[in-house]
């Protein structure tokens, strides 16, 4: 009997209308944020237990996160703007 890993991620839609993408998702040490609109958006990676982990603002179209000090696991990230959440990603990290 051979049991396959699989990671499954999720995205929830706060905003549909606002269009992003994470990559590489799982992994191991950079995750990028890809989004045409950036300016006064911010993201924040929480862990399972809801412990804010890391929060910055995005910075360009592509900003690019060091995610290497974090153990393996799932996380989730979620951009807000200034008024309500946008979007919440499922994020794997391996290694």
């Amino acid at each position: 009997f051979h049991q396959t890993n699989w990671s499954f991620v999720e995205v929830e839609d706060h905003l549909p209308s606002y269009a992003a993408d994470i990559f590489p998702n799982p992994t191991d040490d950079i995750l990028n944020i890809r989004t045409s609109v950036y300016e006064g958006v911010t993201y924040t990676v929480y862990d399972l237990q809801g412990k804010l982990l890391l929060q910055n603002k995005l910075f360009s179209e592509q900003t690019s996160i060091q995610l290497g000090q974090f153990s393996a696991g799932t996380y989730s990230l979620v951009l807000n703007n200034d008024t309500q959440k946008l979007k919440t990603f499922g994020l794997v990290k391996t290694h």
